[in-house]
């Protein structure tokens, strides 16, 4: 986590709070609204891949799904200990 809304968003990942310029908020941002199960595909298709490039670049696109993984985990996470609550 690199920012504090990034940190605030830890117990409530979905939630709308992003801040400009943290690639932590834009990996959440990807991870919230992209198709989650292509996000942790191994290898990515073309088009998850294309929209990690125009978002992070064409160098750092694999940071950037590194990222996005992470925040989707903690989404499932707490999707899953909302369930069984």
């Amino acid at each position: 986590m690199t920012c504090q809304t990034c940190k605030l968003a830890h117990d409530q990942p979905t939630c709308d709070g992003y801040k400009n310029g943290c690639a932590s908020c834009s990996g959440r941002a990807i991870a919230v609204v992209a198709d989650r199960d292509a996000l942790l595909a191994d290898p990515v298709d073309a088009e998850t891949r294309q929209m990690l490039e125009l978002l992070f670049g064409t160098e750092r696109w694999t940071d950037g799904l590194a990222i996005a993984r992470h925040w989707v985990r903690r989404i499932r996470q707490v999707e899953a200990s909302r369930a069984t609550a």
